[in-house]
């Protein structure tokens, strides 16, 4: 009777709980055979669609002897189909201007596999693409041959997956799936299994999971709804369902324990603790369910601006402490208090993390704080639901692909604007105390200590740390509250003394009375977001060797800190509710500062920018804190293969240059606030040479107001800076770096042309197709005919200031033992590229991979400020950049084949991190 009469209160609940409605937008429907689908109409790219295959079976489904076959089965979806043969499909998609890896994916997972392609609308693609999607639905061919080629393929992402992460993922999700298949299912599987599996069991695996009523359709984009429901059910209504087998369970049953774990790992540089709490949590569905999340979300926010704090103070042993929400399974959240810290006080800033989350839990969050957090959540919302016309079509996908994995409801931004701003209004701090302590009250639980010694703290030990760190968590004290302000005095605006706009461009330029000058592009592409950048000359290429490590480190010393008289802490109750963010930086050739915000915070960025120039400082305890960490990641980083090898390399390249720099305990206790302060003062104090470049939703007119105001009070002196271009002597000729450092049964493997070409939009253009078509040539020829490695690249970059270098880098990582045979046919390909260039068919299909995505570039912000950045950098009209499309458009074979004898004739390093020699 009890437990019928708790079933009864649970359904009544149920059914009293308000339902989140689902976007009208979106159509949803099944075909008789189960087959499920969701269709959206969004323009946003115009002319392009998202299609995603979801089908709900993974990992979790797999017998003993099919371990991997799931992951597999994924990959054999583009080694021949019904409809498209071996190579056929990537090489079909590829012409009509997909990127494999890009727009042409897939991945697995535990409990669903999902496929992916975004296809420009034009001529029958959504037609053949939804036939590709048929195909990879029921029409996999498995080839034998083509099975046994892709064993390698895969055994080269397992190798590749090998790493300290993975290893101790391996070691500690016993304790979370305890009980579960998940334990034991792996999705990159067993590797005899990868090895001699026959491809009879895929196939097996195929027909039985692989069914329409374990299948969902997911297409977003710019079409017709109606036309695409009608294509669905012609598409898809064929498939039959083989069995009725109901897949693995996706619940993982809650342990109400405390499970403690240490681990270490031969390659892990640093030291950190997290407690874990685990709760069950499907997608949300109900109103109630909504304000729980933002309550929680709350708690977050909350933990975060006081620990910012806690690790400020002269006494805290936490370099860091954090609190942040994720999720185990797509139905079990799990809540992660986290603290990073120098070994030796492993056992301090545990305890410091735990007093810290009973502080809260027993005496509560401060009204102050609560009404920072909300009114920064508030303006979130706002500034999303503005925003929320500008929604592309792939977060649309993600986002309902998510709602099929855990059950929630796709709602419409507008309805989920209000209700958001309605619940955001009245939760109350005492709900979201109430809440806090529901999470630390939850017992399942698990703790996880990772760092570089193997010493363990007893369990015993953790739990006394633990026991006594609630014991003594004390009532914070309650701050005065004073008015924070980050201008004292209001700034008399100056004269633009030079203004024209260009017709063609859409671009303003500006002239300001102290010489600072600016560019601004009005756009639509996106409401509500203003990128500003600006760039300088000089950089640290003219700074001395004894002052180089202080300039490269200033800035992130600091910005840190705050401007002004404010601490850091404060501006982030300053700026509360606000969207902008800024960073200043100093490469070899310049300075650089990269901001952005919304339309209606753009004033407050420029008063922060303005105050950032003219009121730097370094606070003692964020000097501290940098210092703290430079050194407690020095002390392990040689635990770390790849870093240890850069810096041999670069070493041996450059023939122990010293301005070519790395951390050493000594360089890092040596560095000097003062020093510091004063260099980015030099760097940033004299905005005389600086040209700012301003993008997005805004008018001309703010633009004038704000640039006078602001930008014209900034100081202008007599700076007349340029960078230094003498290149970094090296090692000239055919060079090997070879090491064997890795821990690992790998071998990575770098080879590294330079050369020098004359800087035109043409030879860029040429650059580029070179990088582009060789990449698709090499993983056809490394990964694809001779199962070498999982993934293999070119990367072409020109170094204009160090008068038109050009260093082109092929990189991948293999078997050791088959290292030799894979850089020879790299070589023997490049050779016959410089011999013939690529082929008609391979230029072709790059042109139209660059006309598709341009297309798409050109309604981005961020490609008009990039633009407009490098006509500023090298003062060049931005129309040579613009007319690229034009130079790519009338490429030749011959052009490419010309450049490519340059480009990989002259000096080459090749460097090989190879595996540790066994110990006898």
């Amino acid at each position: 009777m009890k437990r019928y009469l708790l079933l009864l209160s649970l359904l009544s609940v149920l059914l009293s709980a308000k339902t989140l409605p689902s976007d009208a937008r979106l159509v949803e429907g099944m075909l008789p055979n189960g087959f499920s689908y969701s269709i959206m109409h969004n323009e946003k790219p115009k002319d392009k669609v998202e299609f995603r295959l979801y089908v709900k079976a993974g990992s979790l489904e797999e017998e003993e002897d099919q371990r991997g076959l799931a992951h597999f089965i994924e990959h054999m979806a583009f080694n021949g189909t019904k409809h498209f043969k071996k190579n056929e499909l990537v090489s079909y998609l590829e012409s009509i201007g997909l990127t494999f890896g890009g727009d042409l994916n897939a991945n697995t997972g535990y409990g669903r596999t999902l496929y992916k392609l975004s296809v420009p609308i034009g001529g029958d693609n959504v037609d053949k693409a939804l036939t590709v999607l048929q195909d990879w639905a029921g029409g996999l061919r498995f080839n034998p041959e083509e099975f046994n080629k892709e064993r390698g393929v895969i055994l080269e992402e397992k190798r590749l997956r090998n790493t300290p992460s993975y290893r101790l993922y391996r070691q500690y999700s016993p304790l979370f799936f305890d009980g579960t298949k998940y334990n034991d299912r792996m999705v990159i599987g067993k590797e005899q299994v990868i090895k001699h599996a026959p491809v009879q069991r895929a196939v097996d695996f195929y027909k039985k999971w692989y069914r329409p009523e374990l299948m969902h359709l997911v297409v977003v984009g710019d079409i017709d709804v109606k036309e695409m429901k009608k294509k669905i059910k012609e598409t898809f209504g064929g498939l039959k369902n083989s069995v009725q087998i109901e897949p693995v369970s996706r619940l993982v049953p809650p342990q109400n324990k405390t499970r403690i774990i240490s681990l270490t790992d031969k390659e892990l540089h640093s030291n950190s603790a997290e407690i874990d709490y685990l709760e069950r949590k499907p997608g949300t569905v109900t109103e109630e369910e909504k304000r729980d999340d933002l309550v929680v979300w709350m708690t977050s926010l909350l933990f975060n601006l006081n620990a910012q704090k806690e690790v400020l103070k002269p006494e805290s042993k936490a370099l860091s402490l954090h609190f942040d929400i994720s999720s185990l399974t797509p139905v079990k959240r799990m809540y992660r208090f986290s603290a990073y810290y120098k070994e030796a006080n492993r056992a301090a800033a545990f305890e410091q993390l735990y007093r810290l989350m009973w502080r809260f839990g027993k005496y509560g969050f401060a009204q102050k704080d609560f009404e920072t957090v909300r009114t920064h959540l508030l303006a979130r919302n706002e500034n999303s639901y503005r925003e929320s016309n500008n929604t592309k079509s792939a977060a649309f996908a993600s986002q309902i692909v998510r709602n099929i994995g855990s059950g929630g409801v796709f709602v419409d931004e507008a309805y989920d604007y209000t209700l958001s701003k309605k619940l955001l209004h009245s939760i109350t701090l005492e709900e979201v105390n109430k809440r806090f302590r529901k999470i630390l009250g939850i017992k399942d639980r698990v703790i996880i200590f990772v760092g570089t010694s193997k010493n363990k703290l007893p369990h015993k030990r953790v739990l006394h740390l633990m026991a006594q760190a609630k014991k003594e968590a004390k009532k914070p004290k309650i701050q005065k509250s004073h008015t924070l302000t980050l201008l004292k005095h209001p700034l008399t605006p100056v004269k633009i003394i030079e203004k024209h706009f260009d017709q063609k461009t859409g671009i303003y330029f500006y002239r300001l009375e102290n010489n600072v000058t600016v560019s601004f592009k009005p756009t639509d592409f996106r409401k509500n977001e203003v990128l500003v950048s600006a760039v300088s000359p000089g950089g640290f290429s003219t700074v001395p060797t004894k002052s180089l490590d202080a300039a490269i480190k200033a800035a992130d010393w600091v910005v840190p800190s705050a401007p002004g008289d404010l601490k850091s802490y404060e501006l982030k109750e300053l700026m509360a509710g606000k969207q902008l963010s800024f960073i200043f930086s100093v490469s070899r050739f310049g300075e650089v500062i990269d901001a952005g915000s919304s339309t209606e915070d753009l004033a407050s960025l420029f008063q922060l920018l303005y105050m950032q120039i003219t009121a730097p400082k370094i606070d003692p305890a964020i000097a501290n804190q940098e210092r703290n960490i430079l050194l407690t990641d020095q002390a392990h980083s040689d635990r770390d293969p790849a870093y240890r090898f850069e810096k041999g390399a670069k070493k041996f390249y450059y023939r122990d240059n010293p301005r070519i720099q790395f951390d050493t305990k000594q360089s890092i206790e040596k560095l000097d606030p003062k020093e510091m302060l004063a260099l980015f003062k030099k760097k940033f104090g004299d905005m005389n040479h600086f040209h700012f470049i301003i993008v997005g939703d805004t008018t001309p007119k703010q633009v004038e107001k704000l640039i006078s105001t602001y930008l014209g009070n900034l100081p202008t002196r007599t700076k007349n800076e340029k960078y230094d271009s003498t290149p970094y002597p090296h090692r000239k000729g055919e060079q090997y770096f070879v090491k064997r450092f890795n821990t690992t049964n790998i071998a990575n493997i770098a080879l590294q042309y330079q050369s020098s070409l004359p800087y035109s939009i043409r030879n860029a253009a040429i650059m580029d197709a070179v990088q582009n078509i060789l990449t698709v040539r090499l993983r056809n020829l490394i990964r694809e005919a001779r199962s070498g490695t999982y993934g293999i690249g070119v990367q072409c970059r020109m170094i204009r200031e160090l008068h038109n270098k050009t260093v082109c880098t092929v990189g991948f990582a293999a078997d050791p033992a088959r290292r030799d045979e894979l850089i020879k046919a790299v070589r023997k390909s490049i050779a016959g590229f410089i011999a013939h260039g690529p082929t008609a068919q391979e230029l072709k299909n790059y042109k139209t991979e660059f006309a598709v995505q341009y297309k798409l570039m050109q309604k981005e912000n961020r490609f008009w400020s990039g633009m407009m950045m490098l006509s500023a950098r090298f003062d060049t009209p931005i129309e040579t950049y613009l007319k690229m499309p034009e130079a790519i458009h009338t490429l030749t074979v011959g052009e490419i084949k010309a450049a490519a004898k340059t480009l990989f004739g002259s000096d080459l390093l090749v460097t090989e991190r190879l595996p540790e020699k066994k110990k006898s």
